[in-house]
């Protein structure tokens, strides 16, 4: 599996710090980042009320405005742009049943239009950009993946899985030849698409021993150095509460390592690379009985940003303490806290169901 020498870089004042605030309790939406704007469709409420509504994050002000609402309300569902005007919203539950809808999202009007519909009710599933104008959906509850052509926007099947993947299916891009699929209800194995042939063949175990639902794999981003780690967020414990753990993937040696720990802990959170040095972190469930979270966290890799981020010149222990004290919510381990960094060249492939 190596791919070249790994580049770590371990920075002592990096963490995890709170983000804005969402418009919405959002639990398992999905998200595209567009020309420093952060599109959030969908997911659930506190209420358990699966959302139509949508919102957007101006990556320089950093502030939510609520966006239009969609055709259907979609809970687990995906989201990838089709091109630079349209994002393209894939299945998830309608209420109690997964969807084989699909709806476009056209950036320029802020309208929703109705998409092709898929061969499988698909919820929990992925979605990624192949290199011959097509995109794969995969997962759900099957080992069953379906393409969609571009150009003719009709979905046809695709290879099949080497084992079914259900509940929150995940793909990112490694490299410009591989994607690695990952994710599902106590499932720690993974799979490595081949993107010439097609086909899928057993990746490494993401060692996460009780860790449920774990929500998306991103990029670590440092701008000058090559791609060689990702960063995994998100899960559920046996007691049904968020992880505050996350884990990252080293491409060199194909292995999990402990990575830093988030503020909150989240399941079914998503997460996204929105510049060069940041990360942010949105929503998802912080315990089984308090529901579905607003709040954002975001982690800043470049000593400065950090610095500045954090503002006050306190311990970090202080920054974690003032924002469990405002949340009232989950217990949290203090430490150590590290970073390990990379860029990555294949980022803006990457997306979550």
């Amino acid at each position: 599996f190596g791919l070249g020498v790994a580049v770590s870089y371990w920075i002592d004042d990096v963490l995890f710090t709170p983000g804005p605030e969402m418009s919405f309790d959002r639990n398992e939406c999905a998200t595209v980042l567009h020309q420093g704007f952060l599109y959030v469709f969908g997911g659930y409420d506190s209420d358990a009320r699966t959302l139509a509504d949508t919102e957007i994050l101006d990556v320089d002000a950093m502030k939510f405005t609520e966006g239009p609402t969609m055709l259907f309300c979609r809970s687990a569902c995906a989201a990838i742009q089709l091109n630079d005007t349209q994002i393209l919203i894939i299945g998830g539950h309608h209420g109690q049943c997964g969807g084989d809808t699909t709806e476009i999202f056209d950036i320029e009007t802020m309208s929703f239009s109705l998409g092709p519909s898929m061969q499988f009710k698909r919820s929990s599933c992925a979605a990624i950009k192949l290199p011959t104008r097509q995109i794969l959906v995969l997962g759900g509850t099957e080992r069953t993946t379906e393409i969609l052509d571009i150009d003719s926007m009709t979905f046809g099947p695709g290879p099949t899985m080497s084992s079914p993947k259900s509940h929150h299916d995940n793909i990112v891009r490694l490299d410009t030849s591989r994607c690695l699929v990952f994710g599902g209800y106590n499932d720690d194995t993974t799979e490595i698409l081949d993107l010439s042939s097609l086909t899928f063949s057993p990746g490494p175990n993401m060692c996460s021993s009780g860790r449920h639902y774990p929500a998306k794999m991103v990029p670590l981003p440092v701008p000058e150095v090559r791609s060689s780690q990702f960063l995994l967020v998100g899960g559920q414990d046996e007691l049904k509460d968020g992880i505050v753990t996350t884990k990252v993937l080293d491409l060199d040696t194909m292995k999990f390592q402990q990575g830093p720990e988030m503020l909150t802990g989240r399941s079914m959170c998503t997460v996204n690379k929105i510049d060069a040095n940041r990360i942010i972190v949105l929503g998802g469930s912080c315990s089984y009985e308090y529901g579905a979270l607003s709040s954002t966290e975001i982690i800043t890799l470049d000593k400065e940003g950090a610095a500045k981020q954090r503002g006050d010149g306190k311990p970090l222990s202080h920054a974690m303490s003032v924002y469990n004290e405002k949340m009232g919510i989950c217990n949290h381990t203090e430490g150590s806290y590290y970073a390990v960094t990379v860029g990555s060249p294949y980022d803006h492939d990457f997306f979550r169901s």
